[in-house]
């Protein structure tokens, strides 16, 4: 099952690392270019790697439920199809990476933004 309209074959681990990649490298542009479309291409990159299909997790339940004999045959299917979902749905980096753009943003903003117009200031480029 493809989760993923874009890139749906690379692995989780993959697909985190070149959206944290991609934002990084949009908000440096930002930054240092001081001007806010330049990095935006690369931003949005990194939010369409992450855009996925409709799907639920839901189970389909009918209105009839029968109890049936199972197979360890099934027992093994199943479990190989909750190893797929767990596949699908990666680890917990999204909090991780959102902590790591905010402390990274106040960095920038309190110590690279000061020492860049202290610079600035002792040399004037125009």
């Amino acid at each position: 099952m493809e989760a993923y309209f874009v890139l749906s074959k690379i692995s989780p681990r993959l697909r985190n690392l070149l959206t944290v990649l991609l934002v990084f490298v949009g908000y440096l542009l930002q930054v240092t270019s001081r001007n806010m479309l330049v990095g935006l291409p690369f931003i949005a990159g990194g939010l369409i790697v992450n855009l996925i299909k409709n799907f639920s997790l839901k189970p389909i339940r009918n209105a009839k439920l029968q109890w049936r004999e199972v197979t360890p045959e099934k027992i093994a299917q199943v479990h190989a199809h909750c190893q797929r979902l767990n596949k699908i749905q990666g680890g917990n980096w999204g909090c991780l990476f959102v902590f790591l753009l905010i402390f990274f943003s106040a960095f920038f903003i309190i110590f690279v933004g000061e020492m860049l117009q202290s610079i600035e200031s002792a040399f004037p480029l125009f």
